[in-house]
């Protein structure tokens, strides 16, 4: 797979995941389920909404071609549980090889946001400090991980890190 191919790739996870986010709040999920897809296929709306300015509603085939993405997937969750998933598009712009909800992507840098907002809940949880020197942080992770590997490398033993 080129580059080009790996973009559209990374674009098309991220764009699922704004699309989505761009949906209507939880409370909407227990509409039925013909509304709620067709709410994603024809009622996306812009993450940020202007008070006295109309919503603007977007179908996702124009937001796709907005975007220039071959293809997406989505999956709808509630309470940890796949409401539905439907996949949109090819793989590659021109051939005809279908998404389908189990279509794998790369992540790209959709795993920056996911970090991020678990690095936020441990200082929510007083675990972490944004002041703190990160190296502190750096060093309580690499010694776990040397445990970590010295016990795969050895299972059975009591690993120790050293250092």
């Amino acid at each position: 797979m080129d580059v080009t191919h790996r973009h559209s790739f990374r674009l098309s996870l991220v764009a699922a995941a704004a699309l989505v986010g761009c949906q209507q709040s939880p409370k909407h999920l227990g509409q039925p389920l013909v509304d709620h897809q067709a709410n994603v296929l024809n009622g996306l709306r812009a993450p940020v909404l202007v008070k006295g300015r109309s919503v603007s509603k977007w179908a996702l085939a124009d937001r796709m071609t907005h975007y220039k993405l071959p293809g997406i997937t989505i999956a709808v969750v509630d309470s940890g549980r796949i409401v539905w998933a439907r996949g949109f598009g090819v793989k590659v712009a021109g051939e005809t090889d279908s998404i389908t909800p189990t279509t794998l992507f790369e992540a790209g840098s959709i795993s920056k946001p996911v970090a991020q907002t678990a690095m936020l809940r441990l200082v929510e949880q007083g675990k972490l400090s944004l002041d703190s020197n990160v190296n502190v942080y750096l060093s309580i992770a690499e010694e776990a991980l040397a445990i970590a590997a010295a016990e795969a490398l050895h299972p059975g033993t009591e690993a120790q890190a050293q250092g």
